[in-house]
């Protein structure tokens, strides 16, 4: 007998829209898109970045001086531990508005326990039995019951504590009673991913270690792992629904969006030698009569990814293509699994090419990196984005 779930299917979010002339690089609008859809993501474990090779050359030097390598570490502390003094002065309660760590404990959604600390933002989602001895006020979030997988009695509660507000200190009684829930009913040691945005490890004062590191922490330096691509590219200019000859469905994006993928993937279905038989794979490119052979770069990350790091990246690119308008670059990014139902599974965000009616300025790269950053493109840059959450069959 067959068992088939009947939990909610994989869906697929689109937006597109234009970015604003200048974008101020130390606050970029996430509360727009596509910035928004990049910070409600904190937590990212794969990035891949692909772009002409052409374009590569000119801009990438500068880009990875300006992102720099991705650091985290790997540590096994009780949640007690984030609630020492010390630990909260020096990495939440800074006198600097801008220092951040960014903190994932192991767990599966819907199943564990899980912990998570990001802007100073403590949340905890723990069954029923266990919030009902915590002593603390949370939510009910959603589980689903889905069937064939093990459920939680009573259901899955949040309790989001802002360790950065002024009573979030030791002394005060809220603060006492999230320090007896951590100590005598959420005291397990659990692992954690473990990045701080301001390189406070790297970079301790006069000498004095940092609070994480006598818990003898794991340090991971990640750098990109670089693959040169020759495979066939379909015309990247889709006309959005405000301009003329635009699609009148989402066809047009979702093949886009399927060929993207088989890029990340380095699928043989998109080489200009491939002859599968067509039997067994009836993948076409889009517009076959368009395509032309391309020399790809595509650049791939696996670790901790924080939202600012993502956006950085992309702001990065974006200035690159100020000059550069015939050029194109898409990112995709996959974020860890942090809720039981309906959670995003990845987002990708392209560049279209469709708005550059002028050709970019042919630009040297010693040009590009005296002045990487114009205040003023000619035209907005317009962007794609698709959004895509799990489905039931998906995890």
């Amino acid at each position: 007998m067959a068992f088939h779930e009947t939990g909610p299917a994989a869906k697929c979010y689109i937006s597109h829209g234009s970015l604003p002339k200048y974008i101020e690089p130390k606050q970029p609008p996430i509360r727009k898109k596509p910035f928004s859809t990049i910070s409600s993501q904190p937590f990212a474990h794969t990035f891949d970045l692909v772009l002409p090779k052409e374009l590569y050359n000119l801009v990438w030097d500068h880009i990875k001086n300006d992102i720099g390598d991705v650091k985290y570490s790997k540590v096994i502390i009780p949640l007690s531990a984030l609630l020492e003094r010390e630990f909260l002065t020096q990495y939440i309660k800074s006198g600097n508005v801008t220092s951040n760590i960014v903190m994932l404990s192991e767990g599966r959604p819907g199943v564990d326990n899980i912990y998570t600390l990001n802007n100073g933002l403590l949340r905890l989602e723990m069954p029923k039995e266990v919030y009902e001895r915590v002593g603390l006020v949370g939510t009910a979030i959603r589980d689903h019951g889905r069937k064939h997988m093990k459920t939680r009695y009573g259901g899955i509660t949040a309790i989001e504590i802002n360790l950065r507000e002024p009573s979030m200190v030791h002394g005060k009684k809220g603060f006492e009673r999230v320090v007896w829930a951590c100590k005598n009913v959420l005291d397990s040691a659990v692992t954690w991913l473990f990045q701080d945005l301001d390189e406070h490890i790297q970079n301790s004062t006069a000498g004095v270690a940092s609070p994480i590191s006598k818990h003898h922490p794991k340090r991971i330096i990640c750098e990109p792992k670089i693959t040169f691509l020759e495979v066939l590219v379909p015309p990247m200019a889709i006309q959005l629904p405000d301009q003329a000859n635009a699609p009148k469905s989402n066809d047009d994006y979702l093949e886009i969006l399927e060929w993207l993928g088989l890029v990340v993937l380095d699928s043989p279905r998109i080489h200009p030698n491939d002859s599968i038989d067509p039997h067994l794979c009836q993948y076409e490119i889009p517009n076959p009569e368009e395509v032309c052979m391309t020399p790809l770069v595509k650049l791939t990350w696996h670790a901790l990814l924080s939202a600012e790091w993502i956006t950085k990246v992309l702001l990065n690119c974006f200035w690159a293509i100020q000059k550069h308008r015939q050029y194109w670059f898409v990112l995709s990014t996959t974020v860890f699994d942090m809720e039981a139902v309906d959670g995003l599974d990845s987002y990708t965000i392209l560049t279209n090419p469709s708005c550059n009616s002028k050709m970019a300025l042919n630009v040297s790269p010693e040009e590009i990196q005296e002045n990487p950053r114009p205040e003023e493109p000619i035209k907005p840059i317009e962007y794609i984005s698709w959004e895509v959450t799990r489905g039931t069959g998906s995890r």
